[in-house]
């Protein structure tokens, strides 16, 4: 993901299934960043197999290099076109591609060779591209401009795509247009409050796997970009150090756009005290392990602390954890799933009831939970993590 602005973001996501029987997959999909714009290349190499990811990594990188090195795009395509080899038996390029070059305010430069054309959904419905043809060399290229906006969607594909189910459950293949008919069942004007790109980008290839009966004829990829509205969250919990810096800590909570989130008893008073407003504990929450969770009107969610955090972090690393109901502990994981950015303001108070010898370690400071539910959402989930210490 890459942050347009305060508001926007662009979520792109990829999918891949190797030609059934070979190791390494033949389309290749790479994505750079430079200072103001990003890369996105997908090159199908020749064949299947070993030869075709080779080739289709060398179409890839020389392209993400150049661009990201200063030239323009066009001098990148024109430089690939010029390297790239040919067969001498079939006379045809030994590597499809398409590059799409976007900036942060939204405008796409994007050129395609030999490859399924790209799909442009707006608000869940297809749009008419408009394109221009180039020469170079002996090869025709097409390019497009786009200016992309929040809730546009662009689909990117190799022809693994459109040969799906070709001779098994479908005579011709998926085709284009089916591709496109597909894809639009699955928008509404919902769609980009429901749906990430990872999670189109996988019901397409899913999609394309049934169709080849679990054994893909052809390498098959699909990349997703999607342009929508940056999923926040904002979570208060332990109460500050000082008492005096409890209204300090509140208002840096509550003036920051996002869902609300508080984890603790103690905090859950703090909020309750600046807001005016009455905890009520939710006793028919409380399950296993998991404290009860509390609602306060105004807050999104409210936990118990250190037990539920600390739970969740479980959850985020991957272990497996079942509930019967949507526990604070289950609400707290969604909530941070959903988030692309999550800012948490944390209170250092120690509070005596985990310092207890006997209790896991994990549980001795709530500061090293926290520390620990950051270095998860950076690393394991690329969340954009803000923490700030009270």
């Amino acid at each position: 993901m890459r942050i347009l602005n305060q508001r926007f973001l662009v979520d792109y996501n990829y999918r891949q299934l190797n030609h059934y029987g070979e190791e390494l997959c033949g389309d290749v999909i790479g994505v750079r960043e430079g200072e103001n714009f990003m890369v996105f290349v997908l090159a199908d190499g020749l064949g299947s197999g070993i030869r075709a990811n080779i080739l289709a990594n060398l179409m890839v990188e020389i392209s993400e290099r150049l661009t990201t090195g200063g030239l323009t795009i066009q001098e990148v395509v024109e430089t690939v076109m010029e390297t790239l080899p040919v067969c001498p038996i079939r006379n045809i390029a030994y590597a499809t591609f398409t590059i799409i070059q976007l900036f942060n305010s939204g405008f796409a430069r994007i050129y395609e060779f030999d490859n399924p054309e790209y799909l442009l959904f707006r608000n869940g419905t297809i749009q008419e591209v408009s394109k221009k043809e180039l020469v170079i060399g002996n090869y025709r290229i097409l390019y497009s401009e786009q200016r992309l906006n929040v809730h546009d969607s662009l689909f990117v594909f190799s022809d693994g795509i459109t040969h799906s189910g070709m001779g098994k459950t479908l005579p011709f293949g998926l085709q284009r247009e089916e591709v496109m008919k597909f894809l639009g069942k699955q928008f509404n004007r919902k769609t980009h409050e429901k749906y990430k790109a990872g999670q189109l980008t996988d019901k397409l290839i899913q999609h394309c796997l049934n169709l080849d009966l679990g054994e893909p004829g052809d390498d098959t990829s699909v990349l997703g970009i999607m342009v929508r509205e940056t999923h926040k969250a904002v979570i208060f919990t332990g109460p500050p150090k000082d008492k005096a810096l409890d209204k300090k800590a509140f208002d840096l909570f509550w003036n920051q756009p996002g869902e609300k989130i508080v984890c603790g008893g103690t905090t859950s008073l703090i909020v309750s005290r600046m807001l005016k407003k009455s905890v009520k504990v939710q006793l028919d929450s409380f399950e296993k392990d998991i404290p009860a969770m509390a609602s306060i009107p105004g807050i999104d969610l409210a936990t118990e602390g250190v037990i539920t955090m600390s739970r969740v972090c479980e959850m985020l690393e991957g272990k497996p954890v079942q509930y019967e109901k949507a526990n604070g502990a289950v609400k707290l994981y969604q909530h941070l799933v959903k988030a692309d950015e999550v800012n948490i303001i944390a209170g250092t108070a120690i509070n005596e009831a985990y310092q207890n010898p006997e209790l896991p370690q994990m549980l001795s400071l709530r500061k090293n939970l926290v520390d620990k539910l950051v270095d998860i959402l950076q690393h394991r989930w690329n969340k954009t993590v803000h923490l700030t210490y009270f």
